[in-house]
């Protein structure tokens, strides 16, 4: 089964509260949901991430100048709940207008339902670049690529595309978004495949990344062979 691009959501820019919530629907079988949070507050941090009241798994996080100054999230969970759902942020403290957070949800269908990401790994920048791109280990053949970026300077955020050419398809990029969320919209091949994000101009404002691998759904040839195999044994 081929993965397939399913839903995208976006939060609005929290300053207030340790709980905030967005609505994401997700549709489709053997699905796998993705949600990257800007958290732009020295000292909090993201304590946990729910979708439909189940518990995402945190996969990775970069620091915006290599510091505790701010954080960029990414969880993933399999299987979520079709239908319209809630995902829901906590963090330790609350948010303020000058530490603030914002979240985007991606879901995708055709996933493996164990085991994701298939790979995954961060970049993190001492200061504010144009460009920001790490390699990731493809595992599986057939997967998809994801990256997001901190985002520094919101009025750039039309701005950025994928200099490796892996992450075609820009899912959050508004002139107001602080996080900048790509795929590749398609399969990539295994092995090490750079990743990341460059800017058209402007000011630099590139700092953290997280790019990973989403595996496919095993195909009913590959399910059959697995199943011969087990009976031969």
């Amino acid at each position: 089964m081929a993965i397939a691009f399913d839903a995208q959501s976006k939060s609005s820019i929290f300053t207030t509260g340790t709980s905030n919530s967005f609505a994401h629907t997700c549709t489709g079988t053997n699905l796998t949901l993705v949600v990257s949070i800007s958290l732009n507050s020295g000292g909090n941090t993201v304590s946990g991430v729910t979708y439909n009241s189940v518990s995402m798994t945190q996969v990775q996080t970069a620091r915006y100048h290599q510091s505790t100054a701010a954080r960029m999230y990414t969880f993933i969970l399999i299987n979520p709940s079709t239908g319209s759902n809630n995902i829901a942020i906590t963090t330790a403290n609350s948010l303020t207008s000058n530490g603030d957070m914002q979240a985007g949800g991606n879901s995708y269908t055709g996933t493996l339902q164990s085991a994701q990401p298939d790979a995954s790994n961060l970049q993190e920048s001492a200061t504010s670049d144009s460009s920001i791109t790490q390699n990731v280990t493809v595992v599986a053949s057939n997967c998809w690529g994801y990256g997001a970026t901190f985002n520094v300077n919101a009025t750039q955020s039309t701005n950025f595309y994928d200099p490796t050419g892996v992450l075609t398809t820009k899912r959050q990029a508004a002139g107001d978004d602080q996080i900048i969320i790509a795929d590749s919209n398609g399969t990539i091949g295994t092995g090490s495949r750079a990743m990341g994000f460059s800017q058209n101009g402007g000011t630099n404002s590139c700092t953290g990344l997280v790019v990973l691998s989403i595996a496919p759904f095993p195909s009913s040839n590959t399910a059959g062979a697995l199943l011969m195999t087990s009976l031969v044994i």
